[in-house]
């Protein structure tokens, strides 16, 4: 995932980043436009925000300072959004397959241990207020 969004070293924290990070989960959002009840989609459209979070946080580890962080708006808000949007897609896809819709397939179980990961880790976030 996010093979765009690793051109070079800080690619993700440039505007152009941030397009191809947008590109990145094009394909899910459109795919769950049509299939809005497909819990494995929301799930990978988690992962797919996740991994640019990181991606995010690593580039401006190692190319912003530390002091500079909290006046880097852009970075800075899309990093929060990029966390909004992780607790979103991973609840979504919980209640999913908490309560199916019927019809709808079912996930695999590797699936949902990694959706409870993922929600346990970004629920743990919030609750320690982690910074973005």
């Amino acid at each position: 995932l996010l093979r765009t969004c690793k051109g070079y070293a800080g690619h993700a924290i440039t505007p152009d980043g941030h397009k191809d990070i947008a590109m990145e989960a094009k394909p899910f959002i459109n795919h769950l436009a049509m299939n809005v009840m497909d819990s494995e989609v929301w799930l990978n459209l988690g992962i797919v925000y996740d991994q640019a979070k990181d991606l995010l946080q690593n580039d401006a580890a190692k190319l912003i300072p530390a002091s500079q962080w909290s006046t880097n708006t852009v970075n800075l808000e899309l990093a929060r959004d990029l966390s909004k949007k992780i607790k979103t897609c991973l609840l979504i896809s919980y209640a999913l397959v908490q309560f199916p819709p019927e019809g709808t397939p079912t996930m695999s179980d590797i699936s949902k241990e990694e959706l409870l990961e993922m929600l346990a880790l970004s629920m743990y976030d919030a609750i320690i207020n982690v910074a973005p």
